[in-house]
Parts: C-alpha cells; structure tokens; sequence
C-alpha cells in the first residue's frame, strides 16, 4: 500500500483507470492505496506536492503512459 498525503491547494485525481474513480482532493486529505493500483493527476493547483510512503525500503514506479512502459507495468 501507499499513503499519499496531499499538500496543496487542490487537485482532481483519478484512481484505478480510466473508467474509475475521480475524486476531488484538498490540502490535508490523505488516500491510502492498495499496490498496483493506478492514479492519475487530472487537474491541480500550481503548487501540488504529494508525499507518498513505501514501505520495506521499496522506492516508486513512476510511468507516464508511453507505449514502452506498457509491458514493464503489467
């Protein structure tokens, strides 16, 4: 799982795919999400930070929909 704390004005953030979830997050708002789960920055305010936690020393799996992540993600 990872936490993610959002530390901004606001943001529009969809999780789980394109035909999931999207929610509206403000500053302080935390969503915990289960491993392997996608999310996606929709909309946000200029200054979004968001800190996320990774537990066993693991470290993120950033990937930006190109073509060539596709097999690396499944």
């Amino acid at each position: 799982m990872t936490g993610i704390s959002f530390y901004s004005e606001r943001a529009k953030v969809q999780l789980g795919g394109e035909k999931e979830i999207v929610t509206n997050v403000v500053l302080g708002d935390v969503i915990i999400i289960p491993a392997g789960v996608t999310r996606k920055n929709l909309e946000s305010s200029y200054n979004i930070v968001c800190i996320g936690g990774y537990p066993d020393g693991r470290n993120y799996d950033m990937n930006y929909g190109k073509p060539e992540e596709k097999e690396k993600a499944f």
